[in-house]
């Protein structure tokens, strides 16, 4: 009897100790996944959200083997996603899975504070910042407020709207009707001319003009106010 509470209490510590040692490869790959979206997303521990969709059964590689996570594409982006854990013994790979996620972070984006209009210039009482919990690519959010004022919104933006930057556009220097002046621009050589902007424009836009003699239609870059440029080998 002494012999088989003996073996049940063996089996019951080798099979806790197995379980403890499955936890401790999950918080090998938790911690790196963590690690790797505060380097990137340049935030703390506490800014970080993750939750584990899939994350498989590892217990057999707790002892021994090395692990690498991987991303596709080499970027680590904030939503749904499934990464790729690489087990490694004395360099060579083992085993290769998938696991899946999402990341989410705690980060102050800009909002706005009242309804703007379409074409409404933008100013400071219309915005402020709070923390929000982002889970899409940030790349497209509007991050300081500076750099926003003056803009022009490009349609009409609800109050409480998290400002990104499809929303806003430079003011425009240019309007639909405008006589500009037309520099184009040919190995090394630079045409004057004058034509009709058909459409508005900010600097760095493209816009259609029509020259005054001729009535051609051709694209141009606008360079400033009253100013575009073709850089294309055509004359007006």
């Amino acid at each position: 009897m002494n012999s088989f509470f003996f073996k049940i209490a063996l089996f019951l510590f080798l099979a806790s100790f197995l379980f403890a040692g499955n936890r401790s490869v999950e918080q090998i790959i938790k911690e790196k996944v963590e690690c790797l979206v505060r380097d990137t997303y340049q935030v703390k521990k506490t800014q970080v959200h993750i939750n584990w969709r899939r994350l498989p059964d590892l217990f057999p590689y707790n002892s021994g083997y090395r692990t690498e996570v991987r991303m596709q594409n080499h970027r680590l982006k904030l939503g749904y996603q499934t990464l790729w854990v690489n087990l490694l013994k004395k360099g060579r790979l083992i085993k290769r899975v998938p696991v899946s996620l999402e990341i989410s972070i705690d980060r102050q984006v800009i909002i706005t504070t009242r309804k703007i209009k379409r074409h409404q210039r933008i100013t400071p009482d219309m915005l402020t910042k709070r923390t929000r919990r982002i889970s899409s690519d940030w790349s497209s959010l509007a991050t300081s407020i500076p750099e926003v004022l003056g803009k022009e919104a490009k349609r009409v933006i609800r109050e409480g709207t998290v400002l990104t930057k499809n929303l806003y556009r430079a003011a425009p220097v240019i309007h639909r009707g405008d006589i500009v002046t037309v520099q184009v621009k040919s190995s090394g050589l630079t045409l004057t001319t004058s034509a009709y902007a058909k459409e508005e424009g900010s600097v760095g836009e493209t816009v259609y003009i029509e020259t005054l003699q001729g009535g051609k239609r051709v694209k141009a870059n606008v360079q400033g106010p009253g100013l575009v440029v073709i850089l294309q080998e055509k004359t007006i």
